[in-house]
């Protein structure tokens, strides 16, 4: 797998700040309840749990992009279905895993950019651009 932590989790206080990472990992496990799934603090561990079981299941042999595609339609018929949310963020997880992209890494190096741009107003169907720089 590609994945190493590119950014641990803030100290926020010494021992206060240990124990509400053990207090959010209590409330992430109660959530997923008793599936024996690693209920990790943060998005590096669902994509670690997830590339592990995919490269152990030879999940990876799928094509993602077509799989996010079908993912995003079925997000558009049920725009706060929080399931297909889930299921465009694991299949882009999928895709990144299989074609050698730390999505992390990246995510962090264009939100980057993103933070330095100047935004337009919002087009007809909603969508805000950028309106300094090129397409980056």
């Amino acid at each position: 797998m590609i994945l190493r932590r590119v950014n641990q989790p803030a100290d926020h206080g010494g021992r206060n700040g240990e124990m509400n990472m053990q207090n959010q990992k209590a409330k992430n496990e109660a959530l997923i309840g008793g599936s024996g799934l690693n209920a990790g603090l943060g998005v590096f561990d669902l994509q670690h749990e997830l590339c592990g079981w995919a490269h152990d299941s030879n999940v990876l042999r799928a094509n993602h992009l077509a799989k996010i595609r079908d993912e995003l339609a079925e997000l558009e018929a049920a725009p706060n279905d929080r399931m297909e949310m889930a299921d465009v963020l694991l299949a882009l997880m999928l895709h990144a895993e299989q074609n050698g992209v730390d999505l992390l890494l990246v995510g962090w190096q264009k939100l980057a950019i993103i933070k330095g741009r100047t935004y337009g107003d919002p087009d007809e169907r909603g969508v805000i651009r950028h309106i300094d720089t090129p397409n980056v």
